[in-house]
């Protein structure tokens, strides 16, 4: 039997089975450093979105996408899974978000991606009740039990 192993363009005679001998371009190695794609990232109120693509040729399992604060802290997962596309809620207005992402398969993880910035837009948060005029006026007239 000739056995052809893709990529290479070679040829050997083997007794082997095909399913044990074929090598599929980039079954063996861990991903390359997945892209992330400026053009459809956006943000919206207090969400942000960021999308990304795989290097070409790599086999890609999941992607691990981390975001932090903006002032160099620590990132956190927020999502792993095979979209390439995320949307992350819930998030502080008129902040700053870094965000990266890895790709991970069977054979090991990527490099991080290059790191986008990304505002969420400008308003009140409502964790933050001083901001509100109201708020002041919400305790007069109580008294301490």
């Amino acid at each position: 039997m000739v056995l052809r192993v893709l990529g290479t363009g070679q040829e050997e005679n083997t007794t082997q089975s095909p399913a044990r001998s074929l090598i599929y371009p980039g079954s063996l190695l861990s991903p390359g450093q997945p892209v992330i794609i400026p053009e459809e990232c956006s943000c919206e109120g207090n969400s942000v979105t960021i999308a990304w693509a795989p290097q070409m040729g790599c086999v890609v399992e999941a992607y691990t996408l981390e975001l932090d604060d903006g002032h160099n802290g620590d990132f956190r997962v927020v999502y792993v899974g095979r979209e390439m596309i995320c949307t992350v809620d819930g998030l502080h207005f008129n902040k700053i978000y870094n965000a990266r992402v890895k790709a991970h398969n069977h054979s090991g993880e990527s490099d991080y991606s290059e790191i986008i910035s990304l505002q969420t837009a400008e308003g009140r948060d409502v964790r933050d009740l001083s901001s509100f005029d109201w708020y002041e006026g919400l305790f007069k007239g109580l008294s301490k039990v």
